[in-house]
């Protein structure tokens, strides 16, 4: 379970009202302290208070504990989404690291190339981007937001 571990399988697991409101704590950068133990990974999750999750991936199906009032229920809460999502990010970032470094390119020939490049391509680009850096979401956010109150 530990290398398949997707966003398929969070939304499987959560539903898709639960998988949408845990990918907004992803975003957000509620997501905290997040630590794997051999397979077994653990988080801090800010919500209404703060909430503690585990995801255990060494068996066929996934264990998991949040202690908020669903996942005492034995159901795939929005936290626990939330923390499978950094995850995957956390493992993505590390791959990322571990890459050969892209070639050298300088900021005028990426400029180049991305004004070839159709509107949609680039906006779609941008939103899977910051879907997976908080910090560029939150600038982005903060600029639709001031772009919303500018009309009139």
């Amino acid at each position: 379970m530990k290398n398949t571990l997707t966003p398929h399988i969070l939304k499987s697991l959560a539903g898709e009202i639960l998988f949408s409101r845990g990918e907004d704590y992803f975003t957000g950068g509620c997501v905290t302290a997040i630590t794997e133990e051999e397979e077994t990974i653990c988080a801090k999750v800010q919500g209404s208070q703060l909430y503690r999750t585990k995801l255990h991936l060494g068996n066929e199906e996934l264990d998991f504990e949040c202690n908020c009032l669903l996942g005492k229920d034995g159901t795939f809460c929005k936290h626990l989404v939330a923390t499978g999502l950094a995850w995957i990010q956390q493992r993505k970032e590390s791959r990322d690291r571990r890459s050969p470094a892209p070639a050298k390119i300088t900021p005028e020939e990426l400029k180049a190339y991305l004004l070839k490049k159709e509107r949609e391509e680039l906006v779609n680009l941008l939103v899977e981007q910051a879907a997976h850096s908080s910090t560029l979401w939150i600038r982005l956010a903060a600029r639709a937001a001031q772009s919303r109150n500018d009309e009139p």
